[in-house]
């Protein structure tokens, strides 16, 4: 349980770090900038998939235009125009036990983290014969919409965690796409 709560704190940062990007965001002359003139010229999440990333076992097709980094210790691919666009998939690892995430157990620890959650569904998927949690939730974290959707994959002893996480609603289709891509290649 006590790695289930640190994956549920790296997110946390993540979003974070994410969240206070989109709302701090400046032009190199310390204004502000508008969302609506920070767009890329074509409409995100619309192209095609084509670039496998693989993260110890795990693997999806990241969407047109999203690059992998670490970021203070988290693998993470964001936009290329990151952060105007603070969208983001994370890749975590750690040595949770499926038992650990029963849909109660995931609601309560949600609730403890960002308070009021919206939307919110949970479900037992089957990829390659192994076992992966899907959790989705809305939720607002410094005055930001998100909506989140988690693929905690088991793989043996181990667990892998994808969280696909939109703050602009632009890629959405696209993480729809990646996530439908995801294999466990082990």
């Amino acid at each position: 349980m006590k790695k289930l709560i640190c994956t549920l704190i790296c997110v946390l940062l993540v979003i974070s770090v994410c969240s206070c990007d989109k709302l701090l965001k400046k032009t190199g002359d310390g204004t502000d900038t508008n969302a609506a003139d920070t767009k890329p010229a074509e409409a995100p999440g619309t192209e095609d998939l084509s670039n496998r990333f693989v993260y110890d076992g795990v693997s999806v097709e990241l969407p047109e235009g999203f690059e992998v980094k670490e970021t203070s210790g988290v693998t993470m691919a964001t936009y290329k125009d990151y952060p105007l666009h603070a969208d983001n998939i994370t890749f975590v690892k750690s040595n949770d036990k499926i038992s650990d995430y029963t849909e109660n157990a995931l609601r309560t620890q949600f609730e403890n983290l960002f308070g009021k959650i919206g939307n919110y569904s949970y479900e037992k998927i089957n990829v390659g014969g192994y076992e992966v949690v899907v959790t989705k939730l809305d939720f607002e974290y410094l005055g930001v919409a998100m909506h989140e959707a988690i693929y905690t994959c088991f793989i043996n002893s181990t667990s892998v965690t994808v969280t696909y996480a939109s703050v602009s609603g632009d890629f959405d289709h696209a993480f729809d796409l990646s996530a439908a891509s995801l294999r466990i290649e082990k």
